[in-house]
């Protein structure tokens, strides 16, 4: 009895710690910025990146990261995309690459004037993207792509300020495959281009 009551201690303090890295990193821990700390997370699974803290490990230099999301409308207004946006510092969160570091990057996609919810939804779960590739020294490079599951995308879109803590909370807590996806790639795509930043 007394273990699984230490067990559940165990994951709440962890759900906190990663909530409070989350926030530490991107001044809030809502449901885009803690599914990009997941997705970062399972991708390093994946690549055989074994650091409990990979932000203070040097393993941090050993791999890339790029985010494709649409930035700005026309008129510069980010809007609605900064939930986009938002993943990359999730991204940030859970890998330790960084802009600074120069293996973070953020690649524009065209995005759309107005768009709908509908619309979102899709440009969330069809066309916003992450990759993340191992660079580890005399191995062949490794990558992965990331996308929010449609889902994902339905129900965290457009949420009042007021909800984002709670739902990233939730976020935190819910199975990788119900928020996103994630495919191991037979090619690693070319760095990207030199207008992301």
């Amino acid at each position: 009895m007394t273990s699984s009551v230490s067990n559940a201690q165990t994951t709440e303090d962890t759900t906190s710690q990663q909530l409070e890295r989350v926030e530490d990193i991107h001044g809030g821990a809502g449901p885009w910025a803690v599914v990009g700390y997941r997705m970062a997370k399972a991708a390093l699974e994946i690549l055989g990146f074994t650091a409990e803290v990979p932000h203070t490990n040097q393993e941090r230099f050993q791999l890339y990261v790029a985010h494709y999301t649409p930035l700005s409308f026309s008129n510069g207004e980010l809007g609605p995309y900064i939930q986009f946006t938002s993943m990359a510092d999730g991204l940030h969160a859970g890998t330790g690459a960084s802009i600074g570091k120069a293996n973070l990057k953020i690649c524009s996609l065209r995005g759309i004037n107005n768009p709908t919810k509908d619309q979102l939804e899709f440009l969330a779960s069809r066309v916003v993207k992450s990759v993340i590739v191992s660079r580890k020294p005399n191995q062949p490079q490794r990558c992965v792509q990331l996308r929010v599951t449609p889902n994902f995308a339905k129900n965290y879109i457009n949420l009042p300020v007021e909800q984002l803590v709670a739902k990233g909370e939730e976020v935190m807590k819910l199975p990788d495959d119900q928020i996103f996806s994630i495919v191991e790639l037979n090619k690693c795509p070319p760095p990207p281009p030199k207008e992301c930043w």
